[in-house]
C-alpha cells in the first residue's frame, strides 16, 4: 500500500481517507502545517504528586469544617415531647366491615386471626399451624404463618375480600366444614 501525503497538514499516511476525516469541519492553522498534532498532553510525576497533595489538603480542610459545624449543630440528647408512632401500635382491631368479610371465609374458633396496620395499609391473616401449608423450614424460622397483603387505598374492602378468598382456596379451607 502506498504512503500518501495529506494536502492540508503534510502528514504521511497509509490510510489517507481515514486521516482526511479528522479535518472535516476543522481547519488546520498555517502554523500547524507540516507538524504532527499532539493527541495527548502528559503530566510529570512531580506535577501529579503536587496536585494530589493539594487536592487531599483541600478535601481534609472541607471535612474538618463540616465536622466542626456538625458538632456545633448536634441534636440534644433529650428526647422530644412528641410521641413516636411505632408500627406495633398501629396494628389494631379490624373494623366491622373487614371483620364481616374475614368471618365469611374463616372461623376464629379454628384459630384464624386477622390484623390491620393502619399506617402501612396492610391486612394480615394469621393461619394456625393445624391448617398451615407452609414449608417446615418456613414454620421453623418464622414461628407463625402470617399472610400479609398491601390493601388498595381505592378499594380496601375489595382487596380484603379477594385476599381472604385466595388464602382460603390456597389452604383448601372451607368454613362450613366443622374441624373440631
Amino acid at each position: 500500500m502506498a504512503v500518501k501525503v495529506c494536502p492540508e497538514c503534510k502528514i504521511e499516511s497509509k490510510a489517507l481517507h481515514m486521516h482526511m476525516k479528522t479535518h472535516e469541519g476543522n481547519s488546520v492553522s498555517p502554523s500547524m502545517k507540516g507538524k504532527v498534532p499532539s493527541a495527548t498532553n502528559f503530566v510529570t510525576l512531580n506535577d501529579f504528586e503536587a496536585f494530589k497533595t493539594e487536592s487531599n489538603a483541600k478535601a481534609d480542610q472541607i471535612l474538618s469544617i463540616l465536622l466542626a459545624k456538625g458538632k456545633e449543630e448536634s441534636l440534644p440528647d433529650e428526647p422530644d415531647d412528641d410521641p413516636i408512632i411505632h408500627s406495633e401500635t398501629t396494628v389494631s382491631e379490624i373494623p366491622k366491615e373487614h371483620e364481616e368479610i374475614f368471618s365469611k371465609y374463616f372461623d376464629r374458633k379454628d384459630g384464624f386471626d386477622a390484623e390491620i396496620d393502619i399506617l402501612e395499609s396492610t391486612f394480615s391473616i394469621i393461619v394456625p399451624p393445624k391448617f398451615s401449608n407452609a414449608s417446615p423450614a418456613h414454620a421453623k424460622f418464622y414461628q407463625v404463618d402470617k399472610r400479609l397483603i398491601k390493601m388498595d387505598n381505592n378499594n380496601p374492602l375489595g382487596t380484603v375480600e379477594e385476599y381472604c378468598m385466595r388464602v382460603a382456596k390456597n389452604l383448601r379451607y372451607d368454613r362450613a366444614i366443622k374441624t373440631k
